[in-house]
């Protein structure tokens, strides 16, 4: 599988505070990765610099091009973004217009934009979100609402910053759920940054930042069976991990357990 993002020896200072040096990352096309790391490891100014809202001194490729901050408008249409900043930054007043207004600004004709619109809706089954006024919404629905603006022009990469916290959790199950169907179905290249654990169980690939630093990186599982590592960079196993974790350590099973289900089934042979 080809790589549709990398990065070589990336250096990056923030008010003289240096964030990252000689960072080097390689992301596959198709891929579904997890970016880790408590507050202030930097993955927010990481999907930043990715993106290009921020200046990467031509460190970064996105689809063999360098990403020019200055040039954003050359990657727009590559990623979709979505950053928890953005649910206390919306342009209109109700969810129909919010939707619709990027769709404009494509030059999309009236009936386009309804039918791209109503498709977005029905992926996240909540036809009846259109209707609303943004201010009524619950922070699980503007979250959603960031999501499906993201996704509007169907991007080829689609970078999550801290999304799926605060939601409910079947607010959650539902957004991994489209997440997974994209990524198999059309492809799609997801980054999700996330400080809790148990948000990353769908994702292929983990890497985990402290301090600026790639501490660690690897499949999901193998990453999550890395416990003395994760809890350096200030990040707590899941309860099915880490129960699976002290399980093995009695010989009582010999691999990570995801779901209650599975473990049970396996303690009861």
């Amino acid at each position: 599988m080809k790589e549709i993002i990398k990065i070589d020896k990336l250096n990056f200072s923030y008010n003289k505070t240096k964030i990252f040096k000689d960072l080097s990352l390689k992301i596959e096309e198709a891929s579904f990765t997890a970016i880790v790391g408590s507050n202030a490891s930097g993955k927010t100014t990481l999907l930043k610099i990715i993106t290009g809202l921020l200046p990467s001194n031509n460190k970064v490729i996105v689809e063999y091009a360098y990403v020019n901050h200055k040039k954003i408008y050359q990657t727009t249409k590559t990623f979709g973004i979505c950053f928890d900043s953005m649910i206390d930054n919306f342009l209109t007043t109700d969810v129909y217009s919010e939707l619709t207004f990027p769709l404009e600004n494509l030059n999309l004709n009236e009936e386009q934009i309804e039918k791209r619109v109503l498709e977005i809706a029905r992926l996240f089954k909540n036809t009846k979100m259109l209707d609303k006024k943004i201010n009524d919404l619950t922070i699980s629905e503007k979250k959603e609402l960031v999501i499906m603006l993201g996704l509007l022009h169907n991007p080829k990469i689609l970078v999550l910053d801290n999304m799926l916290s605060m939601m409910t959790l079947k607010s959650k199950k539902k957004v991994i759920e489209i997440l997974r169907k994209l990524n198999k179905d059309q492809k799609l290249t997801i980054i999700m940054a996330t400080t809790n654990l148990s948000d990353i169980k769908d994702s292929d690939y983990t890497i985990v930042l402290n301090k600026g630093k790639i501490v660690m990186e690897g499949k999901t599982l193998s990453v999550l069976n890395e416990d003395e590592i994760l809890n350096k960079a200030g990040l707590e196993l899941p309860f099915m991990e880490n129960l699976s974790k002290k399980l093995q350590f009695y010989e009582v099973t010999d691999k990570i357990y995801q779901n209650m289900e599975d473990l049970v089934s396996e303690l009861w042979k």
